[in-house]
């Protein structure tokens, strides 16, 4: 008969057989089943102490403290308050980019700090200038050419038009004007332009829209902004000689000639200088004509004797009448693009649309009244630039010049000029250090509202609170 000791034997070794096969899957195994738990349990304990004291050395070593980093940035955990720790001191900053210009740097440490930490650290006045971006984009994000201005109608249900300034793209479905043919515009003080060869040639009377056969032709308004970014070419006029009305020692066909008289041989026109015939095309001698002048003929050979190498039109007139729509302009946005490296007699080209660009419409309730800048040029009524993106570009200065001022355009649509004698060291510390400006001409850069100028030196200046009213106060009751 079996002892209770036995018994108890058997108990546990089919016990443990149990728990074997469910633990390790091998009932007949030796090894106790939680033999390998407690080897985890302790080494996961073992690694712990030693992570515990790791971390407890490398605070004796780097204590961090609660004092920030001279020139670090500090978050407030709580609220998301920004400082600038300055010289012992906590400075309110206004925005990030005062924090890069007064930092110097585009390696800015930026640390996240309670309440309770900041505490104890004294406070100082606010720094920054105000109105500068609180967001800049990284240097891949920005955006180059093309830029593109566009005249389009104010709102759907509007013919008033307004300026549009495309940053970095252009709308789609565009078309250039023909070489041969011309679109008539009018601003609305009344001003009325062709648009010629991706020139404005100012209209300066009807008698010249009667005499080149565009009495009656409707006229487009355009925005002057666009108006602006086309380069202005000769007035639609008939050319003044010099000296015209004064008699010659040249004779033609044995008669004796008159400064600016018309001739014609054939088909081609002259117009006689102090120094012999000049050609001039069919817009010319349509002009003069209209202004009661009267075409003498004579023969190719004789025109030809005398013929001289001055130029009676200026660069750019046309020489035949070109087309306009007879039945009014079919575009209802009008665009010029300037895709940058022009050529010297080509800086933009002029492009029409059937239809209205989606962004070239502007919300009643956002849109800023346009501004006058500096230089009298009314600026765009919206700059187009996508969110998070921004622009670094420079004034194409005149020619002559070294150089021109360097500018930041934020998708805030306004522009952030840089001092000239400290430009490079700005895009240091803003983080363009390595991106090249893109040069742009001083009718289009006009066109972009200014803000505050990106100057390290503003931005260390102390903000003082604003001065009491010194006028007497009326209370309440009184």
């Amino acid at each position: 008969m079996q002892s209770r000791r036995e018994q108890l034997q058997a108990y546990r070794f089919l016990t443990r057989r149990i728990v074997g096969g469910l633990v390790l899957g091998e009932p007949e195994t030796n090894e106790r089943p939680m033999r390998r738990f407690a080897l985890a349990v302790f080494g996961g304990l073992l690694i712990a102490a030693l992570v515990f004291a790791a971390v407890g050395i490398y605070g004796l070593v780097r204590p961090g403290g609660r004092t920030p980093a001279e020139n670090s940035l500090i978050l407030v955990r709580e609220n998301g308050a920004k400082f600038l720790y300055l010289q012992g001191r906590l400075h309110p900053v206004l925005n990030w980019t005062s924090a890069r210009l007064i930092a110097g740097t585009d390696d800015l440490t930026v640390r996240t700090m309670s309440q309770n930490s900041l505490r104890e650290i004294p406070r100082g006045r606010a720094v920054g200038i105000e109105g500068l971006p609180d967001e800049l984009p990284a240097a891949a994000a920005l955006v180059k050419l093309p830029w593109t201005v566009c005249s389009a109608p104010r709102s759907p249900s509007s013919e008033v038009p307004a300026t549009f300034l495309f940053v970095g793209s252009e709308p789609a479905g565009g078309t250039a004007v023909d070489p041969k043919a011309g679109l008539l515009v009018a601003t609305d003080g009344g001003d009325r332009y062709l648009i010629y060869r991706d020139r404005r040639l100012r209209i300066r009377d009807n008698a010249t829209v009667a005499a080149l056969g565009w009495a009656g032709v409707p006229v487009a308004p355009v925005a002057d902004g666009l108006l602006n970014a086309v380069p202005a070419g000769p007035d639609l006029a008939a050319p003044a000689v010099p000296g015209t009305g004064d008699r010659t020692s040249i004779t033609v066909g044995g008669a004796q000639t008159t400064v600016g008289q018309l001739f014609r041989a054939g088909e081609q026109y002259y117009v006689m200088t102090p120094n012999g015939l000049s050609p001039v095309g069919a817009v010319t001698a349509r002009l003069m004509t209209a202004a009661g002048a009267a075409a003498t003929e004579t023969t190719a050979a004789e025109a030809g004797r005398v013929l001289s190498s001055d130029q009676a039109e200026p660069p750019g007139f046309p020489a035949e009448v070109p087309t306009v729509p007879r039945d009014g302009p079919r575009y209802p946005m009008l665009c010029a693009l300037y895709r940058g490296a022009p050529a010297a007699d080509q800086p933009v080209v002029v492009q029409t649309y059937t239809a209205v660009s989606g962004e070239a419409r502007l919300a009643p309730e956002a849109a800023p009244p346009a501004q006058v800048g500096a230089d009298g040029v009314r600026t765009a009524d919206r700059v187009v630039l996508p969110g998070g993106r921004a622009t670094l570009v420079r004034l194409l200065p005149p020619p002559g010049a070294a150089t021109g001022t360097t500018y930041l355009i934020t998708d805030q649509g306004l522009k952030y000029p840089m001092p000239i004698d400290a430009a490079d060291k700005v895009r240091q510390s803003l983080g363009y250090g390595k991106v090249t400006p893109v040069s742009i001409p001083a009718a289009l850069l006009a066109l972009v509202p200014t803000g505050p100028s990106l100057d390290p030196q503003a931005a260390t200046l102390f903000i003082a609170p604003p001065a009491a009213p010194t006028g007497p106060s009326t209370s309440a009751g009184s």
